[in-house]
């Protein structure tokens, strides 16, 4: 049953990890991708519309702004005020003369401004001032007398839609603007300003924006009047109804349905005037553009999943081909066959495996061949080897015949001669005590001391603390070995060497000073770095004894030297704190 068994090779797991992770990741995207798109298509629509919309507000603002503009201008003019000041008198000259010349100025307003039909000027004495000639006076201060009659309350304001009845041949639809004149010295009113502005003119306007926007526009004045409708047939006045919350708020967007289709309102107040600018834009064109991208997003992630689908298994052969061949070469050295050589060749991963799997089966064959060698070797060194007890027991009997032939010197110096070897060959601790390290260096002084005779002594100042610290054997006997070569030459009286121990802080500090001849800093660091370690008792030189301070116990230890010719030469050593056994 087992032999029927799918056993998914590498270069199927390999082709299913890329594909279904590369499918997984392209799944992912293309949903963000979709819903970042389409939600960022309608805001961006949105905007845009309500841009356009702000536009259109923007350019019937200006229009208004510009009526304004002429009725404050005419509200501080100096003539007009003049004339509104002087008594009025039907048939007086200067009147007649008054009312021509204000009449000329206005006249030359209106041909420069499109939107104005009409402006005239009127007080509650009875004075009349107008653009047109012809107008029926009376019907004008009749229309206004109630404005003109509350002078204390009366404002700027623009009126709602309303037909021209005073002129003598037309008929026409205007939106008024009517504002009071005071006067500039005390604030008394003096009249009305009355400016007719084109109705017909602003509706063209607004239409032809509408048609461009495809949208349907509702204009609103504080009253609920409406202003202007598109299209015409359309009433949209229910829009309120349902939202009555649009005439309430400065600027409004919201969603809704119109006539039952998912549309954007927005709203807008005109400045100048307290009318509301409502436009309702259709959602449909929103998401007909959208659908049509959703549908080349569809036809897109189709054409990248066949993309993935052949990538991943191109991929796969090319990362498992290398593989597989490792693979055999592997088989054929676990056999024992040591002359296999891959020959995959790349700067990747699989060119650097290969170079490593040629090397390593190189070193297998030549570390065989230094293991057979070095078998032999041990075999050779072994026969060779001297027992160090057999050499304790030869030391030790020459020591006693010594003393039995009363040669007592010879019998001292042997002793302390199998004590240093002792020290020297069977102890197999790194660390050793302070103690045992001064014990070793009387030993090694002593039997100096037979070679070069009484030329110097050695004093001991150890502090207590610090006697069973733990130190590096063999870092004292060499540099005391120095003092003995270096320190003592061409020296006049007996020599000296101090050793001197205590704890500061948590360090231990030992110095090694003598009174030899001293040295510069050149010959120090030539001593130093080429101390001929062969020709010395312990084999260690000075440089050994940094490098095994610092390797052992970090970078913050060490040995040190202070020299000065003719006084005399120090050595510091600054040493952790250890007062037990440490595996080092």
């Amino acid at each position: 049953m087992e032999a029927f068994m799918f056993k998914p090779t590498i270069r199927i797991k390999i082709f299913a990890y890329f594909f279904s992770s590369t499918m997984l990741a392209l799944m992912i995207i293309s949903l963000v991708v979709y819903f970042l798109l389409f939600q960022t298509l309608k805001k961006n629509e949105t905007e845009y519309n309500v841009i356009s919309s702000d536009k259109t507000k923007q350019s019937l603002e200006f229009a208004l702004k510009l009526i304004t503009n002429t009725g404050t201008l005419l509200g501080s003019n100096k003539e007009l005020l003049e004339e509104l000041n002087r008594p009025y008198l039907i048939d007086n000259l200067d009147y007649k003369t008054g009312q021509n010349k204000i009449s000329t100025m206005l006249q030359n307003i209106i041909s420069v401004q499109e939107y104005i039909k009409g402006i005239y000027v009127l007080s509650p004495k009875g004075n009349f001032y107008s653009s047109n000639w012809g107008v029926r006076e009376n019907e004008i201060k009749a229309l206004y007398s109630s404005y003109l009659s509350n002078a204390d309350k009366a404002k700027e304001y623009f009126t709602g839609i309303h037909s021209i009845t005073y002129h003598p041949t037309l008929k026409f639809n205007v939106i008024s603007y009517i504002r009071p004149v005071f006067n500039l010295e005390n604030g008394q009113i003096l009249g009305a300003i009355v400016i007719d502005i084109d109705y017909e003119l602003l509706k063209e306007m607004l239409t032809r924006s509408s048609i461009q926007n495809d949208e349907k526009v509702l204009v609103l004045n504080p009253k609920g009047e409406n202003i202007f409708t598109y299209p015409y047939n359309v009433i949209l006045d229910d829009i309120i109804v349902k939202h009555p919350i649009l005439l309430k708020e400065k600027k409004m967007e919201i969603s809704g349905k119109v006539f039952g289709n998912d549309s954007i309102i927005v709203s807008n107040t005109i400045e100048y005037t307290d009318w509301k600018f409502i436009r309702v834009i259709s959602s449909q064109k929103i998401n007909s553009e959208t659908n049509s991208l959703e549908t080349i997003a569809v036809y897109m992630f189709f054409i990248f999943l066949l993309i993935c689908f052949f990538a991943s298994f191109t991929l796969s052969k090319t990362v498992t081909n290398p593989i597989k061949e490792l693979n055999q070469k592997f088989k054929l050295v676990e056999t024992g066959d040591l002359s296999v050589r891959t020959l995959i060749k790349g700067n990747d991963e699989m060119g650097e495996l290969s170079n490593s799997f040629n090397n390593m089966v190189a070193k297998l064959n030549t570390l065989m061949e230094l293991q057979k060698k070095k078998s032999d070797m041990e075999f050779q060194i072994l026969q060779a080897q001297i027992n160090p007890h057999f050499l304790y027991n030869t030391l030790d009997s020459i020591k006693w015949l010594a003393v039995l032939q009363n040669v007592h010197t010879v019998s001292d110096m042997t002793t302390a001669l199998i004590n240093l070897l002792k020290y020297n060959i069977s102890k197999n601790n790194t660390l050793v005590s302070l103690a045992e390290e001064l014990e070793s260096v009387s030993n090694y002084v002593k039997i100096q001391k037979y070679r070069y005779g009484d030329i110097f002594n050695t004093e001991y100042d150890i502090d207590e603390d610090a006697i069973e610290c733990k130190i590096l054997r063999f870092s004292l006997q060499p540099i005391v070995e120095n003092c003995i070569i270096h320190g003592f030459e061409n020296i006049e009286g007996k020599g000296i060497i101090a050793i001197h121990s205590k704890i500061e802080g948590n360090q231990l500090r030992i110095e090694i000073a003598d009174n030899g001849s001293g040295m510069d800093q050149n010959t120090l660091e030539r001593i130093v770095k080429f101390d001929n370690s062969k020709k010395k008792f312990s084999g260690i030189g000075i440089n050994n004894i940094q490098e095994r301070i610092k390797t052992y116990f970090g970078m913050n230890y060490g040995l040190s030297y202070e020299s000065t010719p003719g006084l005399g030469t120090k050595a510091i050593l600054i040493l952790p704190i250890i007062t037990k056994d440490a595996d080092i």
